[in-house]
């Protein structure tokens, strides 16, 4: 399997790099973030890949960063969403706004993207909200920093409750931005009383 390819920007046409490795040009499917990445025609370049092989070939899709390959194979295992819609998505909204809406619920944010009706925006929602998404990518891009691991200690605790993920995110990490000294037992208990209100803690 093709993960990776690295060499000289040879052209750009619509949503495709054409990539130079060793006298072999490679057609890749890429975002508008990774394309605007490697503009440079000639420039020595290093292109993350996911090879989807159907009956009619082999398709090479290209990243700039782990965040966005990781998000595309998040994406394309929801019913309906295909690679050429995966990347329409996170060409059109980016990781950190994908994920904002995907935490907030706000499917007119995903309708954005080209192929997105509101049926799949809510699916998309109603799957993935309660998928065991990474927590670093998540943390990484919504939080705008390296993953925390009190949070992530917290978050496990909590999925083995029964809490979805999502959820407990949105929760744990709004006390942890207004209480950063806060301690794990704390910021346990006060996520627990936000998400069972009514519930002895």
């Amino acid at each position: 399997m093709i993960t990776h390819l690295r060499g000289t920007v040879e052209t750009q046409r619509e949503e495709e790099l054409i990539l130079d490795v060793g006298g072999v040009g490679y057609k890749i499917a890429c975002t508008n973030q990774t394309l605007e990445k490697n503009r440079t025609f000639g420039a020595t370049a290093h292109i993350l890949t996911e090879l989807i092989v159907r009956e009619d070939g082999w398709f090479l899709y290209g990243f700039s960063e782990e965040q966005e390959r990781a998000t595309f194979r998040l994406l394309t295992s929801v019913q309906g969403i295909g690679p050429k819609v995966a990347l329409g998505i996170l060409s059109t909204l980016g990781v950190e706004r994908l994920y904002e809406a995907l935490l907030h619920q706000e499917p007119t944010v995903l309708c954005q993207a080209e192929g997105v009706g509101p049926k799949l925006a809510r699916r998309l929602i109603n799957e993935l909200k309660d998928k065991n998404m990474s927590f670093s990518l998540i943390s990484s891009t919504v939080s705008g920093g390296p993953a925390d691991t009190l949070l992530q200690d917290v978050l496990s605790a909590l999925a083995h409750l029964g809490y979805r993920r999502a959820e407990a995110f949105e929760v744990a990490n709004r006390i942890r931005t207004e209480h950063p000294q806060i301690a794990f037992e704390e910021l346990f208990r006060e996520s627990l009383r936000f998400l069972s209100p009514g519930k002895e803690t």
